[in-house]
């Protein structure tokens, strides 16, 4: 993003995008919502940028590292449901990456 773009988009002198693509990384993402002690709601993110940008393609990729299953002692249902929950449900496009195990 070159710096004339970004003084554009915070002086809201962008009214409409061809594209805008929205990449999240999960684990940047958390540690930030856990430093705030706040979550993230991905349905107003999604309408917010919607209403903002007023796109004609909008796509949210959401990046993120899990253990494999049988790894941890507590269950990933959560994470998959929520995992399924942006995909079908927001039309996110999830990548997943299964932590790598250090022996």
């Amino acid at each position: 993003m070159t710096i004339s773009f970004y003084k554009k988009l915070i002086n809201n002198q962008i009214n409409k995008a061809n594209g805008l693509y929205v990449f999240i990384d999960s684990s940047n993402l958390w540690a930030a919502q856990k430093s705030k002690g706040k979550l993230l709601d991905y349905q107003k993110l999604v309408k917010c940028i919607q209403n903002k940008f007023n796109p004609d393609n909008l796509k949210f990729f959401y990046y993120a590292a899990y253990p494999s299953d049988g790894t941890r002692a507590y269950s990933l249902e959560g994470r998959h449901k929520f995992f399924t929950f942006l995909k079908k449900g927001l039309n996110f496009t999830v990548r997943k990456k299964a932590l790598k195990e250090l022996k």
